[in-house]
């Protein structure tokens, strides 16, 4: 984007430490209940934003991760600060219409489609470390 003279910027929504439901445990392959990190944040493109995400990060992996600036710092570059980097995912997609939560959010009207991952992370030893929800534009 910088490239072609677009400036990008992110919004931090939510960050936060909670509980793991049944969803996120199995997708990091933790306890149900473990904590871990809830990372929602609006991604832009200039003054356009262009993809809403929710990131699920184990607490026990990362402990300092809440001190943490993501709306300065990349999510991808801390894990690699802290001697855990994504070597590989898995991501699963789909396209959805968007809805009354994703709609304002994205600037877009309700119905649109949009794109919808599901992603996993994991290290180079193959242990989960994010599990992340998002809707592009």
């Amino acid at each position: 984007m910088i490239e072609k003279g677009i400036i990008p910027k992110t919004k931090v929504i939510n960050f936060s430490v909670q509980k793991a439901n049944a969803t996120v445990s199995e997708k990091l392959n933790i306890k149900l209940g473990d904590p871990v990190y809830s990372l929602t944040r609006l991604r832009y493109a200039g003054d356009e934003p262009i993809l809403f995400v929710t990131s699920y990060i184990p607490q026990a992996i990362y402990p300092d991760l809440i001190n943490e600036d993501f709306t300065k710092v990349s999510l991808y570059d801390t894990f690699s600060k802290y001697g855990n980097p994504i070597f590989t995912a898995k991501r699963n997609l789909s396209v959805i219409k968007s809805d009354t939560m994703s709609s304002p959010l994205l600037n877009i009207p309700t119905g649109e489609p949009l794109f919808y991952f599901e992603t996993t992370g994991y290290t180079i030893t193959e242990r989960e470390i994010e599990y992340s929800t998002a809707w592009y534009r």
